[in-house]
């Protein structure tokens, strides 16, 4: 039997996490909301403006959105694990956030680098750029949703660090890209109607844009409870594991050992 944890049973702790106690999370849609909403605001004020208003998205992605989603995993993860815990430090949040996006976004362009510089040798056209961007893109996605869990520990206080936030997510990327495509799609798509209803400005004040943008943001919240989950989930799985490893050792004893020193499958009794 499989070990893989089904990305619809990480979906539906997400929907029961929202069911328990949807007081708590609609407001948080409400504020993610109105944080993006004043954002896409200051895009559109006129060049005159802008040297003022253009510290306004910078300001809230720093001062508001870190508090946001640390608050979204917090309250998912002691709800899934059903006991109170402790919430991390804001600015421990906010340099992890920082230190995750500044490593994937390195090792994206690094694993990019010479496939691009093929195409580019071999393709020479703006269609290829905009290919290895959207290849840059997805790969710094994969790396961002492995790295990240040291957000999840991070905001319910969890000892942390990025080996473990790497290896937790190991068998299971391709899942947890399924459990986010809606919350990249439901941009993308926002990206598309703010080009027809726009002309690349955000329409706020267009009521099927504002509709498509309510949508989104509510994907998106619920995308961070599911990632949540996923943290849940894969550190169970991991605790699980190394239980049945402890007692494992327990009944047959340490690691045979030879004349000429330790069996060399040693690490497969250590590393869990």
């Amino acid at each position: 039997m499989s070990d893989r944890i089904s990305p619809l049973a990480v979906v539906k702790d997400a929907l029961r996490t929202f069911r328990r106690d949807p007081a708590v999370y609609l407001p948080l849609i409400l504020l993610a909301m109105v944080v993006d909403s004043v954002s896409f605001t200051a895009s559109n004020a006129p060049p005159e403006t802008s040297d003022f208003v253009g510290w306004v998205p910078l300001l809230l992605m720093v001062m508001v959105n870190p508090w946001l989603y640390r608050r979204i995993m917090h309250r998912s993860i002691q709800s899934l694990r059903g006991r109170e815990e402790t919430a991390g430090k804001l600015w421990k949040f906010i340099l992890g956030a920082l230190a995750v996006g500044i490593v994937a976004k390195l090792l994206s362009f690094v694993i990019s680098f010479f496939p691009g510089m093929g195409l580019l040798y071999f393709f020479d056209s703006p269609d290829t750029v905009s290919y290895l961007t959207l290849f840059s893109d997805a790969v710094m996605m994969i790396i961002f949703l492995r790295f990240g869990f040291v957000l999840t520990a991070i905001a319910v206080d969890d000892r942390y660090d990025y080996s473990l936030a790497w290896r937790l997510g190991k068998k299971h990327t391709l899942r947890m890209i399924l459990t986010a495509l809606p919350c990249l799609l439901s941009f993308f798509g926002l990206g598309i109607l703010s080009l027809l209803l726009g002309g690349g400005m955000f329409p706020i004040s267009n009521p099927v844009w504002l509709l498509a943008f309510a949508a989104s943001e509510t994907i998106l919240v619920f995308t961070i409870m599911i990632y949540s989950a996923w943290y849940v989930r894969l550190g169970e799985r991991r605790e699980a594991a190394r239980d049945a490893l402890a007692t494992e050792k327990t009944v047959f004893g340490p690691p045979p050992s030879t004349d000429v020193g330790p069996v060399q499958n040693l690490e497969t009794w250590e590393k869990v």
